[in-house]
């Protein structure tokens, strides 16, 4: 600041920090720009990724066993990978029961020799 101060004069200063400051601004409204327009071809890129990524979630986590219905994907999802049992809320009795043919067990008509 001193060394502008003796370069540019006391009279010329003001009008060169104002310059510079308008120029910064401009700047950052440039990179701004640009960051979004680069986000947008990212977002626009990633989109069909995303949606696929989500379907074959989906399908990963759906039961396959309609005993597990009452369970939430993320509810089926967390007992696949502890490998606990899965327990589906039984409506009927308001109490819950492990479910056969569960994520953590074979279950029903597990058959060995289709692995």
């Amino acid at each position: 600041m001193v060394l502008a101060l003796l370069v540019l004069g006391p009279e010329r200063l003001p009008a060169a920090a104002r310059n510079l400051g308008k120029a910064y601004a401009e700047f950052r409204r440039f990179t701004g720009m640009a960051q979004a327009q680069v986000q947008d071809v990212v977002d626009e890129v990633m989109r069909p990724v995303k949606e696929t990524s989500k379907q074959v979630q989906e399908g990963i986590f759906a039961p396959a066993d309609p005993s597990v219905d009452g369970l939430t994907s993320e509810e089926a999802h967390d007992a696949a990978i502890s490998g606990d049992p899965v327990v589906a809320p039984d409506a009927e009795a308001g109490t819950t029961e492990p479910a056969s043919g569960s994520y953590g067990s074979p279950g029903v008509g597990f058959d060995p020799s289709l692995n």
